[in-house]
């Protein structure tokens, strides 16, 4: 979202581009082609932890997103799987960004017709 920011009161498209590549992995384009944001596409985390709905489950694995990308979806890691409202207000701003410099004149597609 800052590069977004950045981007609008510099008019440097590198910044933009940047904003756009961070959207994207987010989404799916990444070494583990999965998106972050579940319910996304067909590969998403299936356990987040969220307050109001963990506990209803234990998993046996150990899993982060680390320096190689590899995640593993486990509701017992908060600190890599957590869903909050104030951990998402950047990609929500970004994706705000996302849709005024590229999601003009466009109409909504259905998520099964979604390609990354």
């Amino acid at each position: 979202m800052i590069a977004e920011v950045y981007y609008k009161t510099s008019n440097n498209p590198e910044h933009l581009n940047f904003a756009k590549g961070q959207i994207d992995y987010m989404l799916g384009s990444n070494p583990m082609n999965m998106s972050y944001e579940v319910g996304f596409v067909d590969k998403y985390p299936q356990f987040p932890h969220h307050r109001a709905a963990s506990g209803w489950t234990q998993l046996e694995t150990d899993g982060e997103p680390d320096q190689n990308d590899n995640y593993t979806d486990n509701i017992e890691d908060y600190q890599h799987t957590e869903v909050a409202i104030d951990y998402n207000s950047g990609f929500v701003g970004a994706l705000a960004g996302m849709t005024k410099y590229y999601g003009q004149n466009q109409t909504p597609e259905k998520m099964s017709d979604l390609k990354l």
